[in-house]
Order: C-alpha cells, then sequence, then structure tokens
C-alpha cells in the first residue's frame, strides 16, 4: 500500500476522480506534485517561467538600486539619518495593496510617514505617499489588474509596489499562472510607466498553514531570483518570520508569520507592523536612490 505523508495528501486532494484503474497513474502524479517537483525547483534555484521579466527602464538608466530588503531592513532604516529619511516623503509613491497592507501602513504612520489614499494623476500635483485598495483578496489575477489599471491611471508614479497576500494562495492556486501573469502585467506597466520604479513585494505568511507558506515561499523566491539582481525586492515574508534574534520563525518545516508580530493568524500587531513598515520603507529609500555621479 503507497502511505501517503502530509503533502501527498494535499497534492492528491486537488485531482480529479478517477476510475480504479488509473489510481496508479493518479498516486504517481501526487508523489510528483509532492515530493519530486520541490526537490527539483530547489535545484534549480526556485520555479521559473519561461517569460523574462523586463529591465525597468528607470532602474537600468538612473538608479543604481536593486537586491533583497529583508530581516536587516528595519535596522538600517533605523540608521538613515534625518536627511536620507526626508527624501522619502519627497517621492511620488503609489502603494497597491489588501488587509496586511493595511497593517503596514498603520506601521508607517506610527513612524512619521502618512500614507494618504490616491486614485489619480491629479492625487499626485505634489510628492505624496499614496495607496489604495487593490481587488480583490482571493483572486490574485485580478488584483494584478486592478494594479496595472491604478499605477496607469496614476501615470506619474516615482515608485509603485504591489503586493499579493496570504490569501491568494490556495492548495488549488496555479502558481505558474500567478508567475506568468505577474511578468507580463510589469512588463506592460515598465512599456507604459517609464518613469516608474516597481518595488516587488514577496507575499506574507500566517502563523499556522505549512503547506501554503511552502507557496508562498516559493513564489517569493522567485520574485527575488526573477528580479533582486533588475529592482529592489522587498522580502516581506522574511521580515515577518524573523525574530529581532535572527532566528527563523517555523511551523512544520516551514517559515511562518511569528507569533510575537501576529494579532490574529495572517495580521500584524503593533510589534509586527514597526517592523515590516521599517523593512518598507527603507525598501523605498533604496528603489528611490539617485544615480551615482560617475
Amino acid at each position: 500500500m503507497v502511505r501517503y505523508g502530509p503533502r501527498m495528501l494535499e497534492a492528491s486532494r486537488i485531482l480529479p476522480k478517477v476510475p480504479r484503474k488509473a489510481r496508479a497513474l493518479t498516486r504517481a502524479i501526487a508523489f510528483f506534485s509532492a515530493v519530486l517537483a520541490p526537490v527539483f525547483a530547489s535545484c534549480r534555484g526556485g520555479p521559473t517561467v519561461s517569460l523574462e521579466p523586463a529591465t525597468n527602464a528607470k532602474g537600468a538608466a538612473e538608479s543604481t538600486a536593486h537586491g533583497v530588503i529583508g530581516a536587516s531592513a528595519a535596522a538600517l532604516f533605523d540608521a538613515l539619518t534625518p536627511e536620507q529619511k526626508a527624501r522619502i516623503q519627497q517621492k511620488k509613491v503609489f502603494f497597491g495593496h489588501q488587509s496586511v497592507g493595511d497593517n503596514i501602513i498603520e506601521g508607517t504612520r506610527a513612524l512619521g510617514f502618512t500614507f494618504e489614499e490616491a486614485s489619480t494623476k491629479d492625487d499626485y500635483a505634489q510628492p505624496k505617499l499614496g495607496h489604495g485598495h487593490i481587488p480583490e483578496n482571493g483572486d490574485p489575477m485580478r488584483k494584478m489588474a486592478s494594479f496595472e489599471a491604478a499605477v496607469n491611471a496614476i501615470g506619474v508614479a516615482d515608485v509603485a509596489a504591489m503586493k499579493l497576500c496570504w490569501i491568494d494562495f490556495a492548495s488549488n492556486s496555479d502558481v505558474a499562472e500567478m508567475q506568468s501573469t505577474y511578468v507580463s502585467t510589469i512588463n506592460e506597466l515598465i512599456a507604459k510607466n517609464p518613469g516608474t520604479v516597481f518595488v516587488h513585494v514577496t507575499p506574507p505568511l500566517t502563523t499556522n498553514e505549512p503547506g501554503l507558506n511552502r507557496a508562498r515561499i516559493a513564489f517569493g523566491q522567485w520574485m527575488k531570483n526573477s528580479y533582486g539582481s533588475i529592482a529592489v525586492v522587498f522580502d516581506l515574508a522574511e521580515a515577518i518570520s524573523t525574530r529581532p534574534d535572527g532566528s527563523a520563525c517555523e511551523d512544520g518545516g516551514a517559515r511562518r508569520l511569528c507569533p510575537e508580530y501576529a494579532s490574529d493568524a495572517g495580521h500584524l500587531n503593533a510589534l509586527g507592523q514597526e517592523r515590516a513598515a521599517k523593512a518598507f520603507l527603507y525598501a523605498i529609500y533604496e528603489a528611490s536612490a539617485e544615480p551615482q555621479k560617475s
């Protein structure tokens, strides 16, 4: 008898019912999906898609900023001078998000950086930290389309970022399609908004759900592999799954939202909000870096 571990059971549940004679094939597919595919992906350094990310025009021509901003970013933000922190306020920023994004916005407000709702070019007559809710939770494809529409409607953002949420990942999510859609969305945005630098944000985690947290982490790793060398990636997942002493919070062998940062299974308390907000603001600071003088 074939025995299924937790990951194999999770994979097998999403397979359609098949006749008895096809059960062996079903089990083989489940075994590959749950066990072998992640191993192959890790050997390649994470899942990939055939579409190539486009180089951000402003990021390539006018800014040297790129790399992953993660768990150490809170301390890096604290080390900024008042003049450097003020530079963040001097940019036109748009952040598209949902509920965990509200937690980050609350954290920035506590730090003296107030994000106001923004949706049109007129909202950016002056430098502004702007944000907006992009519908809708549980529908990542629509969320990407909503972000694209919002950025195009604004048209003048210096820095823009969108955040998928933990609820956008389910046992039957087509992660490859999500990756492909994300790449095409960002490429189209860059083509239409060459003056905007895009910050990429890894999906947040929950305190439980190790199986789904693995999927969220894998998507974030793909994002870092794809964009870390050409743009700034805000590793939200790492920031909220790392304790102040640098140790990782884990459950079932997967990183998770640290309980000390959580207000419930998926949202941030005041401590988590501050930690995520500092890292987010530092990512904006890095993305808006002035070109180096030759």
